[in-house]
């Protein structure tokens, strides 16, 4: 099986459609909960748990839930018992000189994974492994619409906001800011504990920024994060607009689940910004087009 595997700092997502909460814990949980229980190595982890806390670890491979959410991703998207796979996942444009061979490496090091997921027995076998850049694939997946354009591609993730400039389809210059949802949550929950004299952490951020603040079953008025969301925006929009030429951009491509989230509020940065289809999945389908041709498969 080829696969591809995004695994960001917020959700774990596979080319086939898999997604969960890239948050793992140690220890076992009620049956009553919808989460995923995995078992690797005698070790029982608890992943995709909503009380759980986020990874904020910039360097993937030294955080041991990069594993085990790609190898419950894997193990998730296939209902064989036993699956000989090959794997592309990626890595933010400032991180992928550095950890790219690390990270490979640490996929093909201990290749045949033996694992519980859900009570079911896994034998996972990763034959080959590569890393592409984070926020690079979107091209590449209609490189007829692209060729002889200047794309500017921006993916805005958990913990960073990534962002690739392309000329007739080649890599001129990307940059990646720590900028994320993760950081948009974490003010926008302080912000509402202040006014409200509540104690949310930041892993009620996505579900305020949704669905808005409710207290003893009443909706709040909560217009004044629309001032923290548009101070966000305008923080990384000004550091975009300072790196890149956007404003002669043919295309400017929004991708990415915070993407999809701040896309009405980014249009007023940048009017012709395309919001792509699938933007939340569209780094790991990206991923398994491009490993059929580094794979020959």
């Amino acid at each position: 099986m080829l696969i591809g595997i995004d695994h960001g700092y917020t959700y774990t997502k596979s080319s086939k459609g898999i997604i969960f909460p890239s948050r793992v814990r140690t220890g076992e949980d009620l049956d009553i909960n919808e989460t995923i229980t995995v078992e690797i190595n005698g070790v029982s982890y608890v992943v995709g748990e909503q009380e759980s806390n986020y990874s904020i670890d910039t360097n993937k491979v030294n955080d041991e839930k990069t594993k085990i959410c790609i190898l419950t991703s894997i193990a998730l998207s296939s209902k064989q018992k036993f699956g000989e796979v090959d794997i592309i996942t990626g890595l933010p444009p400032g991180h992928y000189k550095n950890q790219k061979k690390s990270l490979k490496q640490m996929l093909l090091d201990e290749s045949i994974f033996k694992m519980k997921v859900n009570g079911e027995n896994k034998i996972i076998k990763i034959n080959k492994a590569d890393v592409f850049l984070q926020g690079a694939g979107p091209i590449f997946m209609s490189p007829n619409k692209y060729k002889n354009s200047k794309v500017l591609v921006i993916d805005i993730g958990g913990l960073t906001v990534d962002v690739c400039y392309f000329e007739k389809m080649k890599l001129i210059k990307y940059r990646t800011y720590e900028k994320g949802m993760l950081k948009l949550y974490s003010k926008m929950v302080s912000d509402v504990n202040s006014k409200f004299d509540l104690n949310h952490s930041v892993l009620d951020g996505e579900r305020i920024l949704k669905e808005g603040v409710k207290i003893y079953g009443q909706q709040q008025n909560a217009d004044f994060l629309n001032e923290v969301t548009s101070a966000h925006i305008d923080s990384f929009i000004t550091d975009i607009k300072l790196d890149f030429p956007i404003k002669t951009m043919d295309h400017v491509l929004l991708i990415g689940g915070g993407g999809k989230g701040l896309y009405q509020n980014i249009k007023d940065y940048i009017p012709n910004i395309e919001l792509l289809p699938d933007s939340q999945y569209i780094n790991a389908l990206a991923y398994e087009q491009i490993g059929k041709v580094r794979f020959n498969a």
